[in-house]
């Protein structure tokens, strides 16, 4: 926020005053909410929780501030900028809320959310000069932190989720069929990889059943939560043609022969949308998709919930004094495998 000498005050009042409520005694145990600091991993997510829980607190706050004679924290604070802020964050939460879940699939909305926020944060001549500033700010953050970390384990998650199959978030022709191709070479490689693992077709009781996926659930504003859809912007309404393989096998030719019966499945309407229950539904018709599937929604597109889970419970659990030196990614594994227990995922 640089840029703006409003916002870049605003920016650093609030992470001053964040500082000083948690340092201090007394204060944050009176706020409705907990103060919530700024994150360079997650920038978006986290400028909104510390904007929002400011604008929500602000009352208390000025209470407790001049009890302790430190008003020169809250001078700097507009508050109609604050609210516009927030605002203007809140209508994206539900699209950060995709990318966090911990008992939902979530690595298949990593591409499309990445397009709708650059389609949303393109510049126009009605936005403010506020949104304006922040949407020139966060534009080379969303190529920086999401677009340079997409991959085909990525795209291809997308894909084999039939309500964004069609990929018509990507608005260039050229591009789509591109992602098409690669994302038929990269199915290929792991349904081969299947093949090598002599993996049963039959997945009665895989995971993947466990998980419950509440489309009911993506909400837009935090005050007054309304039923949205974040990927309405566009059409789902193509079909993709596949390529040949030049050497072709039996697994070629299972994996051309579920490819095709899949690309001219019906797409289905994302309200009410159950991605998991729809490959439940349709193993037997797609035994070797399903099993790719299997392995491609386990894993998660972020790592916020496994930070949280080690926050809030799993720290004791997992680092005590027989068991401290371990790296931190073991430690991170453990979390997440804790966590799958708990909540009847493993």
């Amino acid at each position: 926020m640089d840029s703006n000498p409003e916002l870049k005050l605003l920016d650093q009042s609030a992470h001053t005053l964040v500082k000083f409520v948690n340092q201090a005694c007394g204060i944050q145990s009176e706020l409705p909410t907990t103060l919530k600091h700024g994150s360079e991993t997650r920038p978006w997510r986290s400028l909104h929780s510390m904007f929002f829980s400011i604008l929500v607190s602000r009352e208390t706050l000025v209470i407790e501030i001049r009890k302790r004679k430190r008003e020169n924290l809250i001078y700097h604070f507009d508050i109609d900028l604050l609210r516009e802020v927030v605002e203007f964050l809140s209508g994206f939460s539900d699209l950060f809320d995709l990318l966090e879940y911990a008992n939902k699939p979530t690595l298949q909305n990593v591409v499309p959310v990445y397009y709708t926020l650059d389609e949303l944060w393109q510049i126009k001549e009605e936005d403010s000069e506020i949104q304006q500033v922040l949407k020139a700010e966060f534009l080379p953050v969303l190529t920086e932190k999401l677009w340079d970390s997409i991959g085909m384990l990525h795209l291809s998650a997308t894909f084999l989720d039939p309500s964004l199959r069609s990929f018509t978030f990507v608005r260039s022709k050229v591009d789509r069929e591109g992602f098409f191709r690669q994302i038929k070479e990269s199915l290929l490689i792991l349904a081969k990889e299947v093949d090598q693992t002599n993996e049963s077709v039959n997945i009665e009781d895989v995971a993947i059943t466990n998980f419950e996926l509440d489309q009911s659930n993506l909400d837009m504003q935090p005050q007054k939560k309304v039923k949205y859809d974040p990927f309405s912007w566009f059409q789902i309404n193509e079909t993709t043609t596949s390529t040949t393989t030049n050497q072709i096998t039996d697994i070629d030719l299972q994996f051309n022969e579920e490819l095709q019966m899949y690309i001219q499945e019906t797409v289905p309407k994302r309200e009410n949308f159950n991605l998991l229950d729809w490959w439940k539904q349709n193993k037997l018709r797609f035994p070797l998709l399903s099993i790719i599937v299997m392995r491609l929604l386990v894993i998660q597109a972020s790592s916020s919930e496994s930070e949280r889970h080690f926050s809030a419970f799993n720290a004791r659990h997992i680092v005590t004094s027989q068991r401290n030196a371990m790296l931190p990614e073991t430690i991170e594994a453990v979390s997440v495998v804790l966590e799958g227990y708990k909540n009847n995922l493993i």
